[in-house]
């Protein structure tokens, strides 16, 4: 689980924070785009993984092609069938997402096996335990995590949301702090302080909550979102990482 744990952290890392927005647009109409996005992403996690396995030449170009191929098809041909058949964006994102995790796990459990063939350990992991599940849960909270609530949002706001501007903008920057102390705050069991983010920022907005249902629908969605989430992360990393 240790050695999955960094796998993943990479993963987030190369198909979120390196890949901009408009690269994202972009990649579904532009070959050429989708092709970078898949060598940027597909390089990193080989080196990521050459780092913790140690493997030759020849299993670093097995798993390039196998990572390579199936990311192509899954931010290509997959992408496009399913937003063809008319699947809201946070199923098009999460059956995406599940689908690399998948992929991801399935290789480094062949790896680990093959590895521990030759003795393999992952000492210098445990001792960095700790750090790597902040990590991990950091890296996990704000962009990765954003998106996904983003896209929660998209169809409960429609055409009624009178968020624009500096709203969105602030908003979205407000989400990730909130993660982040969710988060930092789980990592440290103080679970019922979370409860106190989350109350100030409704006090915040109780005008709004108050007087537009439509409002209040989505920013509970929203923060519900956020919270689950921010603990989720926290519990994956920390489980992963042998912290729990």
């Amino acid at each position: 689980m240790l050695t999955l744990g960094i796998v993943l952290i990479a993963h987030c890392i190369f198909d979120f924070y390196l890949q901009s927005t408009g690269m994202a647009v972009q990649k579904e109409t532009d070959n050429k785009v989708l092709v970078l996005h898949c060598v940027i992403y597909c390089v990193g996690i080989s080196l990521v993984v050459n780092a913790i396995y140690e493997i030759g030449c020849l299993q670093n170009l097995i798993i390039f092609g196998v990572l390579i191929a199936s990311h192509y098809f899954m931010d290509g041909p997959a992408r496009l069938y399913l937003c063809k058949g008319g699947r809201s964006p946070i199923a098009r994102f999460a059956i995406d997402q599940i689908a690399h995790v998948l992929i991801l796990t399935a290789l480094d459990f062949f790896l680990l096996f093959c590895a521990r063939t030759r003795g393999f350990t992952v000492e210098l992991i445990q001792v960095h335990s700790v750090e790597l599940a902040w990590t991990g849960s950091f890296v996990a909270v704000c962009r990765p995590a954003g998106i996904a609530v983003s896209k929660m949002l998209e169809s409960a706001r429609g055409q009624n949301s009178d968020e624009k501007g500096d709203t969105v903008h602030s908003g979205k920057w407000i989400g990730i702090f909130e993660r982040l102390i969710a988060v930092a705050l789980s990592l440290l069991a103080q679970y019922s302080a979370i409860a106190f983010v989350f109350t100030a920022k409704s006090i915040a907005r109780f005008k709004e909550i108050e007087n537009n249902q439509g409002f209040a629908e989505v920013y509970l969605l929203g923060t519900l979102a956020s919270v689950v989430f921010a603990m989720g992360s926290a519990l994956l990393f920390s489980y992963l990482f042998s912290l729990c």
